[in-house]
């Protein structure tokens, strides 16, 4: 007992928090992603696979997402990755993913070895403040954004890292194409960034032949990001933006507005290290996480485009404030930040493995109902603690009309009518005909259609049901009816829009 107490007390060191709180948090989004069902794009990406009957499925599915979709290596890696290997290998990659970030964001931003308290605070920004709200637990939104993510900071301590053999070099170079294609947002600021530093350091720093390689690798990789018609189609297409643009800067990139800040400050403060930063490692990632925070602003939508930003911000904020001595170890401040760490850890991951129980009950119902109604409580869903933070996902609402579309296309193949969610109870109360309006808590089940000046349809897909959005009367709050079927009764199901951390609000009058 005595011994298992003395080694335990020489495992956990103050020094050790920050390491601790990295492997907690990659294991409870493993964990999570071991048990999280395939929704969304996920469930697309692995069914379109399997769909594909003609020769060379593995390069029909690149093209096809490459033509269709984007020219991300993300979209194209989820594509073919989610199909063919293993859940649990993917939940691995999952944390192994966060834990790499993690590491890096910590290692680059030269936070001073031992200094467990600002390590700590570096957890924290991590673990509270970045978009995990955003769909994160979506794996094509892991491919895209957190592996993405990895890969870059990778990337970067390689091409930075003098010490690594021409041999190391050579069989890194693959790796380094991988990330500077896997976003746009990304690479190629990345690669923008990294030419503009050597470029800079010419006479100072002498690239070797692999080097070169390495960086044309990188450059090539995000090029390839922009070669995809259809990404060009998608922005020349008009649309409107979720804020303006001044806006989801603000949203996007409130720790790249700091860096600025911070930046400027520094200049304003000692003006002759503005030529010393031109040339010094840390304008690599302000060059870089302005060139994002452009990306995630034209792209016009809040959220996740700001994730490449916003780490690289908080990198070049760290790499600034540890110019200076370290920081003073508090030990409180350090163990409060843990436990409120982990805590919140606890509590998404305890929630998102019941909401994921609640999901896979989803597809059951609808697998095996024939009219497409899904008679389902969903208790966890609806009441999700705040103190998540929005990071679990939650069963689909009605106006989530495209997880409900996907179900229908792949887990139906469009053989059944389109799903529609309705409380348990009300399975009973539609045994028969009905003759009146019914209501289940929230739920309106009516045989009218709704009708009026402050209604009016929405049809976001081909074979989605053409939905009616009503707008209550001086107040702010929409309605959403869908249409469905049942015993050949054709009635309407009314209730609230239910919005969520990272939903979108597709419909507008």
């Amino acid at each position: 007992m005595d011994k298992t107490i003395s080694f335990i007390r020489r495992f956990i060191k103050w020094e050790s928090i920050p390491y601790l709180l990295i492997i907690c948090l990659s294991l409870c989004y493993a964990i999570v992603s071991f048990t999280f069902p395939l929704i969304g794009d996920d469930l697309a990406h692995a069914s379109f696979y399997h769909t594909i009957t003609k020769p060379y499925p593995f390069l029909r599915t690149l093209f096809s997402m490459w033509f269709n979709v984007n020219g991300r290596m993300g979209d194209a890696l989820s594509s073919v990755w989610m199909p063919l290997v293993p859940q649990p290998f993917t939940a691995a990659l999952v944390g192994l993913s966060i834990a790499t970030l993690s590491y890096l964001i910590i290692k680059l931003g030269n936070v001073h070895r031992g200094d467990y308290t600002m390590q700590t605070i570096v957890m924290a920004v991590i673990v509270f403040t970045l978009p995990w709200w955003d769909s994160m637990l979506l794996f094509a939104c892991q491919f895209n954004y957190i592996l993405a993510s990895a890969l870059s900071l990778v990337a970067c301590a390689i091409m930075l890292n003098e010490r690594l053999s021409e041999k190391s070099l050579y069989l890194l170079t693959p790796i380094v194409f991988l990330a500077g294609g896997m976003h746009e947002a990304s690479g190629l600021p990345l690669s923008a960034a990294l030419v503009f530093y050597f470029y800079m350091n010419r006479k100072t720093i002498i690239l070797s032949k692999a080097r070169r390689i390495m960086l044309i690798a990188l450059c090539l990789g995000a090029c390839f990001t922009l070669s995809s018609p259809a990404s060009w189609e998608r922005l020349l297409m008009s649309k409107t933006p979720d804020d303006p643009m001044w806006l989801l800067a603000i949203k996007n990139s409130y720790y790249g507005i700091l860096m600025v800040i911070i930046v400027a400050l520094h200049c304003a403060k000692h003006p002759q290290r503005f030529k010393q930063m031109l040339s010094s490692r840390i304008c690599v990632f302000i060059v870089a996480a302005l060139g994002s925070t452009f990306f995630s602003v034209v792209g016009g939508i809040v959220g996740r485009p700001g994730w490449f930003s916003q780490v690289l911000s908080i990198i070049v904020i760290l790499m600034l404030i540890n110019q200076s001595r370290p920081m003073r170890r508090m030990k409180a401040i350090t163990a409060v930040l843990a436990m409120a760490i982990i805590g919140h850890l606890a509590l998404f991951t305890e929630t998102q493995l019941k909401i994921s129980k609640e999901i896979d009950a989803l597809y059951a119902g609808y697998n095996n109902s024939t009219d497409g109604i899904i008679y389902l409580d969903t208790p966890h869903s609806d009441n999700t603690s705040i103190l998540a933070l929005g990071k679990n996902f939650i069963v689909f609402p009605p106006n989530d009309t495209y997880s409900f579309s996907v179900m229908h296309q792949y887990l139906a193949h469009y053989t059944k009518p389109f799903p529609i969610l309705l409380p348990a109870e009300a399975k009973e109360k539609l045994s028969h005909n009905i003759s009146g309006d019914i209501a289940i808590g929230d739920f309106i089940i009516s045989r009218n259609e709704p009708e009026g000046d402050n209604i009016y349809h929405f049809k976001p897909y081909e074979r989605v049901p053409d939905y009616r959005i009503i707008e209550l009367p001086h107040s702010n709050k929409l309605l959403i009816a869908q249409p469905f079927e049942c015993h050949g009764q054709k009635l309407w199901c009314i209730r609230p829009t239910v919005y969520v951390w990272g939903g979108r609000i597709p419909y507008k009058k």
